[in-house]
C-alpha cells in the first residue's frame, strides 16, 4: 500500500471530509488508510516525556490541530463507567443494537485486513479505547502497544 503524506492540517481536513462522504465505515477508513500528516518538528524530542513542557505541548498541538482551545484532558477525557453491567457488555456491547455491534467489528476487520500485520511485527495503535482491534493482533504475535 502507497502512503500519501499530507503537508497541512488543510490537506488532512480535506481528506476526512472526502472519506466521510462515503457511503460505509469500510470504504471510509479504506480512504484514510494511505493517509499521513507529515510531522512537523514540535520540538518533542527534545523534551522528557514525563514532564509538564511535554504534556502542554502535547495538549497544544491537539488544541491547533482539533481546533478545540478549551480542551482540558481531565474534564474531556471522562467517559461514563457502569461497573453493573461494563464486565458483561464491553465496549460497543453496551449500545444492545446487533447491528451497530456488527459495524464495529466489520470495520475492525477490515483495519486488520488492511494492516495484514505479522506475527512478531510491531503495532502502536493510538486512541486504542478499550483495545478491540489491539487484542485481535495481540492474539496473532503482534507486538502491541497502545496509547488512549
Amino acid at each position: 500500500m502507497s502512503i500519501t503524506v499530507l503537508k497541512s492540517i488543510e490537506e488532512m481536513d480535506a481528506a476526512v471530509a472526502v472519506a466521510n462522504s462515503a457511503e460505509n465505515e469500510v470504504d471510509r477508513i479504506n480512504a484514510l488508510c494511505g493517509l499521513a500528516l507529515e510531522p512537523e518538528d514540535a520540538g518533542l524530542r527534545e523534551l522528557d516525556p514525563f514532564s509538564r513542557d511535554y504534556r502542554d505541548k502535547v495538549v497544544s498541538i491537539h488544541a491547533r490541530i482539533s481546533g478545540r482551545r478549551d480542551y482540558d484532558p481531565a474534564k474531556d477525557e471522562l467517559s461514563p463507567y457502569l461497573p453493573e453491567i461494563s464486565d458483561t457488555r464491553p465496549g460497543p456491547y453496551l449500545s444492545g443494537r446487533t447491528g451497530y455491534v456488527g459495524e464495529i467489528l466489520m470495520t475492525q476487520g477490515a483495519i486488520l485486513q488492511v494492516l495484514d500485520l505479522k506475527a512478531g511485527q510491531k503495532f502502536l495503535e493510538y486512541g486504542s479505547g478499550e483495545g478491540g482491534i489491539a487484542i485481535e493482533a495481540a492474539k496473532c504475535g503482534v507486538d502491541v502497544t497502545c496509547v488512549d
